[in-house]
């Protein structure tokens, strides 16, 4: 196992050398943290690379065979994002933030239950074009809240230690106290007709539940970025299977993963391989034939920028 010292050298180059700059005190804890539990670059290497910000750097022209300049589109309205799970990660910018960069103006509601990471974003983004609400995010129904000791992971729903316990990068996790918390639906806290461009759930096993309470939204949704699961990390989670069969029958299609995350196993050699896939970013497209003009418009920047999707943003503005 490397030596703190060494540790923290290689995780500051890693930083310079894929990210472009220095790495700040809590992305240089986690990844630290993360190589001396694993004994390998390699999966700080992975967490840095599937990491937004890594993928915002990368440049269009590294994905064709030729470059396509931007296709000039005039959009007359801000690009609108509900982010449920809104908190910033130290590591990583919000999966949006690089419209904002392309010169898009953006109006972004956020909730985050965690009032500590509220203010914090509060404070570090300021905006009048950023709306922040506590509330948590589900079905309507009373649940518990579990605070866990890296707090992107707390959630709705406990771990499920039988799984947790047998991976390098999740076996650390635990509950270091609960709450009782009233969930509210989407569709009752945000319950106008505007359109929303970009839905993005993060919000640990409980998507699904958020996405049932959300069904009036859907309706006025472009394109969807939802973490999911292909294993049951919390206790009773949905599963990526569950969410894309909610979604498909809401007249949404399956674009892409993004940022795949896959876990190794604890085992007696100390070997750490990422042998199976636990969670990704899955993006969905509504049919662009259900929007309108301008929607649509914003549908093919999101896939160009966002993605890096040159082919289905193309296809959106000339079909």
């Amino acid at each position: 196992m490397a030596e703190p010292s060494s540790a923290a050298t290689a995780v500051v180059r890693l930083y310079r050398l894929l990210l472009d700059r220095e790495p700040d005190e809590a992305g240089l804890s986690y990844h630290v943290g993360l190589l001396e539990r694993s004994a390998d670059i390699l999966d700080v290497v992975a967490a840095l690379t599937a990491s937004p910000e890594f993928f915002a750097r990368r440049n269009p022209e590294d994905v064709v065979s030729a470059p396509r300049p931007e296709p000039t589109v005039t959009i007359d309205r801000a690009i609108t994002v509900v982010d449920v799970g809104a908190q910033r990660l130290s590591d990583q910018p919000h999966a949006y933030t690089v419209l904002e960069t392309a010169g898009f103006e953006l109006k972004v509601v956020g909730f985050e239950p965690l009032s500590e990471r509220l203010e914090d974003r509060s404070k570090a983004e300021a905006d009048s074009n950023l709306r922040l609400l506590p509330d948590f995010i589900g079905d309507g129904s009373k649940q518990t809240f579990h605070i866990n000791n890296y707090d992107a992971t707390s959630s709705l729903l406990p771990f499920n230690r039988n799984l947790t316990d047998a991976f390098v990068e999740l076996k650390d996790l635990h509950t270091v106290r609960t709450e009782m918390a009233a969930t509210r639906r989407i569709d009752d806290v945000l319950s106008g007709s505007e359109p929303v461009d970009f839905l993005k759930l993060d919000i640990q096993g409980f998507e699904l539940k958020a996405l049932q309470g959300a069904e009036t939204l859907l309706q006025r949704t472009a394109v969807i970025h939802c973490e999911v699961s292909f294993a049951e990390i919390y206790e009773g989670q949905c599963l990526f299977s569950e969410i894309e069969t909610f979604l498909r029958a809401r007249g949404f299609d399956f674009i892409d993963f993004m940022h795949a995350h896959r876990g190794g196993y604890v085992v007696p050699s100390g070997t750490v391989i990422g042998d199976r896939l636990l969670w990704a970013d899955a993006v969905f497209f509504r049919h662009p034939e259900a929007l309108d003009a301008a929607s649509r418009s914003i549908q093919a920047m999101i896939a160009w920028h966002v993605y890096g999707k040159l082919g289905l943003a193309e296809r959106l503005l000339t079909t």
